[in-house]
């Protein structure tokens, strides 16, 4: 199986075959439209007519499968929460160091400490800080974050659902504008949810299948109080400038991870919006509320 070019560099293990990035999209994170359709020889379409994938249906006017991709933003999306879930959290005997400042009281001056940072290793410290002593932490052992500091960092251990890392020191770069976050093991990259995400699409976009023999849209959910999922990019054929038009998405901060997953009223504005159909109806679970793009709804207030 021949895996697509990448323009970033993905850890191994990260790295998705084209096939898998389809299935997946298809499976996971989309809605189809192509759905109970079947093909004579002649290419005609006929439609199975039995169950409720015929509300699916594309006109016979078109053959192009259509796709709405959901992407997940919320809040667990970023490295704050997802490294210390997907890699082993643990107790790890670590090195601290300090900053001091200055405090002067007329003539009296004397410095105290001003911050503390943590390494794995006593020789990371920078020449500008205190060294201090070995303490015990929880973190990601030898996951490193910038500057050689450890890369998240907590006191205890993970206590709930909504617990994250109380120190988080990402490495952020922005290649063509696209914010990612990663932190090494060694000379690896590893990237956070959101990033892995961002890199998945891209090498998508880059596979040279994808033209515009389909037509694809751009949603995501963690909007609204966490209440919404909003389509972001109008569902057109995947030429030059639609793949431009989901790089650009990919660029705005209207992506960084917050939120919740309200995945229930994400699905259902996918589907609407699909089958030329409107959620909203005044409350605030509809991502169509606060969509006035013209390419994805029409109309305006509880009549769009």
């Amino acid at each position: 199986m021949k895996l697509i070019r990448s323009t970033f560099a993905l850890p191994s293990q990260f790295r998705p075959t084209a096939i898998m990035l389809a299935v997946s999209a298809l499976m996971a994170s989309s809605v189809m439209t192509h759905a109970g359709t079947a093909y004579d020889s002649n290419g005609n379409p006929s439609y199975n007519k039995l169950g409720d994938l015929t509300i699916y249906q594309p006109s016979s006017e078109s053959n192009k499968p259509t796709l709405t991709l959901m992407l997940d933003k919320s809040g667990s999306m970023k490295g704050d929460y997802s490294f210390i879930r997907d890699l082993t959290f643990e107790k790890v005997r670590v090195y601290r160091a300090y900053s001091t400042r200055e405090i002067c009281f007329g003539w009296y001056c004397y410095d105290e400490i001003d911050d503390y940072f943590y390494f794995f290793n006593r020789d990371d410290v920078w020449s500008s800080l205190i060294k201090d002593k070995w303490i015990d932490k929880y973190t990601v052992k030898n996951l490193k974050g910038e500057y050689g500091q450890l890369c998240v960092m907590r006191d205890s251990d993970i206590s709930n659902i909504n617990s994250t890392a109380t120190t988080y020191n990402p490495i952020r770069i922005s290649p063509d504008g696209i914010d990612l976050e990663y932190c090494t093991i060694g000379s690896e990259r590893v990237y956070d949810r959101m990033s892995k995400l961002k890199l998945a699409l891209i090498e998508l976009l880059e596979f040279e299948n994808l033209n515009e023999d389909i037509v694809m849209g751009i949603g995501a959910f963690g909007y609204g109080g966490s209440k919404q999922g909003r389509i972001r990019v109008a569902a057109k054929p995947l030429d030059a400038a639609q793949k431009q038009r989901i790089r650009n998405f990919l660029k705005l901060d209207d992506l960084k991870p917050s939120g919740g997953t309200p995945m229930a009223s994400a699905f259902a504005d996918a589907g609407a919006y699909m089958l030329g159909n409107s959620t909203y109806d005044g409350d605030d679970y509809s991502g169509m509320k606060a969509t006035s793009d013209s390419d994805i709804v029409s109309g305006s207030g509880s009549s769009k």
